[in-house]
């Protein structure tokens, strides 16, 4: 996983390129040069305002890599036809419900363990297939299986924790696709008790953790009492079991 070409401004989080591609345009209507130059300059800029390094070190944001047209196709499918699970998990002798809906998908034999929860694998549908395909020719890593979080308002939620199972390997890319309301995603350092930083992920959003991710950051989705609507959640992932048993790094 490479970085970005274009770094964002701590304080706004906004590139730079949007404003030089808005200004070279206006110029290039007098200008001489040719369609095919103008063209492959403006392509350029638009590649670097669709990738953001973020100011947590290995994750890198892609704005906007759904469009609408595309998340609101695919909303009622995915809302309508998933299996959702409804999950209860115990801590500390206390039996709680996991406060949000679950589903997996996935190439056969790739299920998936977390907090005494196992999920075996769905097939994939064709929308999770494509956008899987596409996920990984942008983040430049293979995935076998995509988990499903369903934030049905600002009551459900995901506590601090790290994606950092045996069976994800040492370095693993996990990949966020955000679809629906705009929710906050909040990390802190693992040897630290407060929040570092935080990212409003919007409808289309796609969050790539990658590199030591995993080993020196917790996130999470934290509640809101302003948020009334839904938001599912498709964390794209490469689970090989091997790694657990062999403890040694997979090959990407």
């Amino acid at each position: 996983m490479g970085g970005s070409t274009c770094l964002p401004p701590p304080s706004t989080g906004k590139c730079g390129c949007d404003r030089a591609l808005r200004t070279f345009e206006r110029r290039e209507r007098t200008s001489s040069r040719s369609s095919t130059s103008v063209r492959n300059w403006v392509e350029t800029v638009r590649r670097c305002t669709a990738e953001w390094v973020v100011d947590v070190p290995d994750h890198t944001l892609f704005p906007r890599f759904l469009s609408f047209d595309e998340t609101r196709a695919a909303w009622g499918e995915i809302e309508t036809t998933t299996p959702w699970r409804e999950d209860t998990i115990t801590l500390f002798g206390r039996t709680h419900p996991v406060p949000r809906l679950t589903a997996l998908y996935g190439d056969p034999g790739a299920h998936y363990s977390y907090s005494r929860l196992r999920l075996d694998p769905l097939p994939w549908t064709p929308v999770l297939a494509e956008w899987r395909d596409r996920v990984s020719e942008a983040s430049s890593a293979s995935y076998n299986s995509v988990l499903l979080n369903f934030y049905r308002d600002g009551r459900d939620s995901n506590g601090w924790h790290a994606d950092d199972e045996a069976e994800l390997g040492p370095e693993p890319v996990i990949a966020s696709l955000s679809l629906g309301v705009t929710r906050t995603m909040a990390f802190r350092r693992r040897d630290e008790t407060t929040m570092r930083w935080k990212v409003s992920l919007a409808d289309g959003d796609l969050l790539v953790m990658w590199g030591n991710s995993q080993r020196d950051w917790l996130h999470s989705v934290p509640k809101s009492t302003r948020v009334r609507d839904p938001r599912i959640n498709l964390t794209f992932r490469w689970i090989d079991h091997s790694i657990a048993h062999q403890g040694g790094p997979r090959d990407r």
